[in-house]
This record gives C-alpha cells, structure tokens and sequence, in this order.
C-alpha cells in the first residue's frame, strides 16, 4: 500500500498511458513512430505537472484569503469583523507546510507553474469553498488542531474540487492532457495530504513520477513492441477470433487484445494472470458496455492456451513458469 502512495504512476496508469497513445498513432494523429513515443513521455510529464499545480491551488488559496483579509482591514470604513479577522484558514499549519516544502517549491519555481495570472480563477474557487459547510464549520471551531486543519484541506480537495466544474473546465483549457487525469490526481494528492504528520519533514511523501527505471523502460518497451509487432498479434489475434474478421473488432478493443499478446510474448517478468487481469480491467473501462470485458476475457484466454501449446510463452522468475 505505501509503495503505491509514493509514486505517481503505477502500471496500470502506465497502459492505460500507453493504450491512449497507440489510439492515437493508429488513428493517424502522429507523423511518426518517434513523434508517438514523445507524446507518450509528454503525457507522463504533464500529469505529474498537474500534481504539483494543484497542490499549488491549494497554497495560492490560502493567500488570496490573506490578501483579502488585508484589504477588508484597509478600507476606508472597516467594520468590526474586518478589524479581527478569523485567521484559522491563513494560519492553517498543512497549507505552510505544502509552502515550505523543498521539492515542491524546487518543482513549481523549475516549471515556472503559477495561478496568480488567474486572479478570477482563484476569486471564484475561493467564494464558492467558503461558503461550503464544511468550510464554514472548520471556521467556526473555537480549537485548532492539526487533524481539523488536514480534514478541511482533505474536503478541499477530494470533494470540493472534485465536484467542482468550474475547476474542470479550467484545467481543461489549460492542457487536453489534464481532461482525464483529474480524478486520479486528487486521489494521488488526497492520499498525499493524509499521509502528512505536524512537525516532521515531509519530503517523502511528495510522490516521484515512477517507482523506478523498470517502469518508465516498460511503458516504451510496450509502445515499440505494440507498433514494431503489430502485424504479428494481428496474426495471433485473428487465429484465435471465431467467425470473426479482426477488422470487426472495435479498434481499443483491438488495440487492448495487441497489449495483452506483447506482454504474453515479450515481457517475461510479467505473469500471465497479471496481464489477463489488466486488460480485462482496462476493457470494462474503456471497451463497449456489456461487451468488450467479456470478448476480451474469452479471447486472451484462446491465445494464451494457444501460445502455450506452441511454446511461445515463456515466462521466467520465481513462481512465473505457469
């Protein structure tokens, strides 16, 4: 469990990573076999930006509420409340610790990524979290703690702005490589957020983009592998479809089938139980309803009896012989 918390991309983003951008080369929208390779590095750059930015929301919200407070104190004729401020929301001890972090500053300064030239962004994010209840409730406690301050920035992030479709749509106009990647990475930061403690150095918390080589090298071996072999798993495919032409088949339900038989081949460490479970997995997700888990399931199971017996899965490491 603590292994997946402390890096973004875990292998099944990676081949969902992957599918879109075979999707995406086969239907024509990349020049060549190198331009589709550095849109998939691309899309992994992007959304580990989309961590960090915003985890820089949450940090910009908490100033524009102090400049706020200091221009309600500088008007012409303050009120009361203007005077004496409740500060609990300012003075909250995760958002300076998001602040003072080192390697997310490092990150946000070396990306040059800042919300201040969005001053109507931040003024409509910020009006309509204060006047959630939640928001309104942590306010208006008598104590502070540092649970109640990690509880409302929770709330912030996996409820308000996850519900939030202003939010949205202004990440979508910011890059077409946030539109789907949103709710896993307020996941990502919720998890980031709960895992932080008062008084300590969170450094290590703040999630690296892969676990390690092996996973960055996988997520290109997979994408030359499907284009390089693609006449190949067709074969296979299509000997193992039962009155069926592979031209019929859907073309992510093709291009998922093509994964699934690369890694049967030619990624030994890779049990096949693991790859049958992906794919089925990615095809009740972005196959045809009701249809595509089922193919695919029915399918990959002929090849893999069907490689097996022409000795063409040969899978090595302890316990992944079968």
């Amino acid at each position: 469990m603590q292994a997946e918390i402390f890096n973004m991309f875990n292998r099944r983003i990676i081949r969902i990573k992957v599918l879109q951008t075979l999707f995406a080369y086969y239907s024509e929208s990349f020049a060549s076999f190198a331009e589709a390779e550095k849109d998939l590095k691309y899309s992994f750059d992007r959304v580990y930006d989309l961590y960090f930015f915003i985890i820089q929301l949450i940090i910009e919200i908490r100033h524009y509420a102090f400049i706020r407070i200091e221009k309600a104190k500088n008007k012409f004729l303050p009120e009361e409340k203007d005077l004496k401020p409740n500060t609990k929301f300012i003075e909250n001890v995760l958002i300076a610790q998001l602040k003072d972090n080192e390697l997310i500053q490092k990150y946000l300064t070396d990306r040059k990524f800042t919300w201040n030239k969005e001053p109507e962004v931040l003024r409509v994010i910020y009006d309509n979290f204060i006047q959630t209840d939640e928001y309104q409730a942590y306010m208006s406690e008598n104590n502070r703690s540092y649970d109640s301050d990690k509880k409302i920035l929770v709330f912030f992030v996996s409820q308000f702005l996850y519900n939030s479709e202003f939010f949205y749509s202004t990440l979508e106009e910011e890059s077409i490589y946030w539109v789907d990647a949103v709710d896993f990475i307020l996941k990502k930061i919720t998890k980031t957020i709960d895992k932080f403690k008062q008084n300590k150095d969170n450094n290590e918390l703040i999630l690296n983009k892969f676990k390690n080589k092996d996973d960055s090298d996988f997520a290109l071996k997979l994408l030359h592998k499907s284009i390089l072999n693609k006449k190949i798993y067709d074969e296979i495919i299509q000997e193992n479809i039962v009155h069926w032409d592979i031209e019929r088949i859907s073309n992510i339900d093709r291009l998922i089938l093509m994964l699934a038989v690369s890694e049967f081949l030619d990624f030994n460490e890779i049990p096949v139980k693991v790859t049958l479970n992906e794919y089925i997995e990615l095809a009740k997700i972005y196959g045809t309803p009701q249809r595509s888990a089922n193919f695919t399931n029915g399918v990959l199971d002929k090849i893999v009896k069907h490689l097996k017996e022409q000795n063409k899965i040969k899978k090595v490491g302890r316990g992944l012989k079968d």
